[in-house]
């Protein structure tokens, strides 16, 4: 690997349910509007939604989607085609990795686990997403300020408006 082999963690506390996260995960249109974006361009990759059993007959789904974001001057753009797993783990968690191959990073990786949060009697709280994050942009002085900048918008955003969503679906 070339570049800062650096990965970021971040962990954030979600009163919402699987459902309401993952709606609001995959709802690209909204993507360009979150604080801190920088989306030229979102969206899903046609004809690459794939959804199964691994090997273990455990269910998975996959996707593609291309995103184009602005870079501050004097760079321009960068373009990323991102591929998308969400399966559920030998220990019984969702999962989520990511990860990218297109020309303008070096390399581009992730992981997110979806950790179900109880009250010592048994009563659901919410979730707590525990995320992995890291990239390097060829030809791009991003250090692990902008890294942890990164995770920080995105993992507030996804908290942020999956507890609006959840709230909307009637849920106290």
């Amino acid at each position: 690997i070339e570049g800062s082999k650096l990965v970021q963690q971040a962990a954030a506390f979600v009163v919402a349910d699987l459902d309401a996260i993952k709606a609001v995960e995959n709802d690209y249109r909204a993507y360009p509007a979150r604080p801190g974006a920088a989306y030229e361009e979102i969206h899903a990759l046609r004809d690459t939604y794939r959804r199964g059993k691994d090997a273990r007959g455990e269910p998975f789904a996959a996707l593609r989607i291309r995103f184009r974001c602005d870079l501050p001057f004097p760079f321009s753009t960068y373009t990323c085609e991102l591929a998308i797993l969400n399966r559920i783990g030998r220990d019984g968690h969702v999962r989520c990795d990511i990860a990218s191959t297109s020309r303008d990073f070096l390399w581009l990786a992730g992981r997110d686990v979806f950790l179900p949060v109880r009250a010592s009697d048994g009563t659901w709280l919410g979730t707590l997403v525990v995320r992995w994050f890291g990239f390097d942009l060829r030809g791009v002085p991003d250090g692990d300020d902008a890294r942890r900048a990164g995770l920080r918008s995105s993992l507030g955003s996804l908290k942020r408006e999956a507890e609006a969503e959840f709230t909307r679906g009637g849920a106290v």
